[in-house]
């Protein structure tokens, strides 16, 4: 399973993925929250590289909170956190997808990105970080990306955390006038917040264009926190339960 969360958070795209990798036959109880599911079996198709999971937001969209529910739920030695930076040396020498296959899990393993492959049609268009061809050229690389973890037998999910401006500007104001929270707001995301217009433009276009039957964006309307995190939890859910029909038929 690959769960995708991008969000613009202060008008820089973001995004979080979770994978829980191809499976066989449903085992026990497993429970996400307080929504009881099957437990998935660790008995998994091996894939290499194997998958993950990312998530995407405005700033202060609550990406944060959506990983941390979903995470908390999971056995703590069957998943990792991979926090994506900005790329090293090494990393811009090479494809810029190389750094996420690198970093998928291995067989029985969940691997969650906080930020994801989407920043190259998102933060690094509009900062200028790429050529236009090579933004262009993104959206067919991951489509084709993803196509390939899903004929593996993940199942990808992809969430999209959605809050309108004058939400985002009362959070940048608690954060900035709350003392223990102020080390979250910086200088790059109020100067981020001005080029919203041009990340809706570029949102809008990630989203028709790699929205697709095997890997399809969840909206997650996030101006009320707890209603997106437990529209969030429901729809992984409801991911999992369909895919161990899906396996049981089978």
């Amino acid at each position: 399973l690959m769960i995708a969360v991008p969000s613009l958070i202060s008008g820089v795209g973001k995004a979080t993925a979770v994978i829980f990798p191809a499976f066989s036959r449903p085992l026990g109880n497993w429970s996400l929250g307080n929504f009881p599911v099957r437990l998935i079996p660790k008995r998994l198709k091996s894939l290499s590289p194997s998958p993950s999971t990312k998530s995407n937001d405005f700033t202060d969209g609550g990406k944060g909170g959506n990983i941390k529910r979903i995470a908390e739920a999971l056995d703590a030695r069957g998943y990792v956190v991979n926090p994506i930076a900005s790329p090293e040396p090494h990393e811009k020498a090479r494809h810029f997808l190389w750094r996420f296959w690198t970093r998928l899990p291995k067989s029985g393993h969940v691997a969650i990105f906080d930020r994801t492959w989407y920043g190259r049609v998102m933060v690094e268009r509009l900062e200028g970080f790429c050529s236009e061809n090579d933004w262009q050229r993104a959206y067919n690389e991951i489509n084709e990306f993803e196509k390939e973890l899903h004929d593996w037998g993940a199942v990808v999910i992809k969430f999209w955390v959605q809050i309108d401006k004058d939400t985002q500007l009362e959070r940048f104001t608690l954060r900035q006038n709350t003392p223990e929270k102020r080390w979250k707001i910086t200088d790059e995301d109020w100067r981020n917040r001005d080029k919203w217009d041009s990340y809706e433009v570029a949102v809008d276009e990630m989203l028709e264009k790699t929205n697709t039957s095997f890997a399809p964006w969840h909206i997650l309307e996030s101006n009320d926190k707890k209603y997106a995190r437990i529209k969030a939890l429901k729809i992984v859910i409801k991911a999992i339960e369909d895919k161990l029909e899906q396996v049981e038929k089978n």
